[in-house]
């Protein structure tokens, strides 16, 4: 189907459902769109295209949190891999902790590293995030 995102709020969650119920009963479902937050957060397998050339597939986790593959793609990085690549930068999350696939999982990371420094480092994060909206 073509991206259900494109259609009324009420449309794609319906149409979202729809997938998925498709999916649950093990049918493929095959998504094009040009919402990678759809994509990152919905789909098992991502096969990213430019022009029509395939540039990389694989697991939405890793398509989407490497670089190359979003400059490639002209995409810009979604907040969810972006903001799990700089917490593990910044030593809040461990390099063997498996990238989130939506904002709701990328909280409970964080809550279950807070003993580890993971609330403080996210406290910074956010404040240099804010930092960066309100000069853009």
């Amino acid at each position: 189907m073509a991206s259900p995102v494109g259609e009324d709020s009420y449309t794609s969650v319906r149409l979202l459902e729809l997938s998925d119920r498709l999916h649950d009963a093990r049918h493929s479902v095959i998504i094009s769109t040009h919402d990678g937050e759809l994509a990152l957060s919905w789909a098992d397998h991502v096969s990213l295209m430019c022009q029509g050339v395939l540039i990389v597939e694989g697991s939405p986790e890793i398509v989407f949190s490497e670089e190359q593959n979003l400059r490639d793609g002209h995409l810009a990085q979604s907040i969810v891999p972006s903001a799990y690549m700089r917490l593990r930068e910044l030593g809040a999350l461990s390099k063997d902790v498996p990238a989130p696939r939506t904002a709701a999982h990328l909280t409970e990371l964080v809550a279950s590293h807070a003993g580890t420094g993971g609330v403080e480092q996210v406290e910074r994060l956010a404040e240099q995030y804010g930092d960066m909206a309100s000069s853009a």
